[in-house]
């Protein structure tokens, strides 16, 4: 993970800056990249919609849809940004 994220627990759970006590500012942004093979369980997932995204795989996620149930191979990134409003 690099930036604005943070790992906690032994289930590896990536959170935003803050989360869950405050919400994420703006022009923040993280990587993630997969150290192994693995399934996204999204326990909450909420962005500006169409202006925050999480893009896995090519794919933007906004709103209240996260990439739940997402197979990820070794390597593979995870990008989160969040726009400047």
């Amino acid at each position: 993970v690099q930036d604005d994220c943070s790992i906690a627990g032994t289930d590896r759970c990536v959170t935003s800056a803050g989360y869950p006590l405050s919400n994420y500012g703006v022009l923040q942004s993280c990587t993630i990249t997969a150290r192994s093979a693995g399934t996204i369980s999204v326990r909450s997932f909420d962005t500006e919609k169409d202006f925050d995204k999480l893009v896995v795989m090519g794919l933007n996620y906004d709103g209240t849809v996260g990439p739940q149930g997402v197979a990820l191979a070794v390597g593979e990134t995870l990008t989160w940004t969040s726009d400047n409003v």
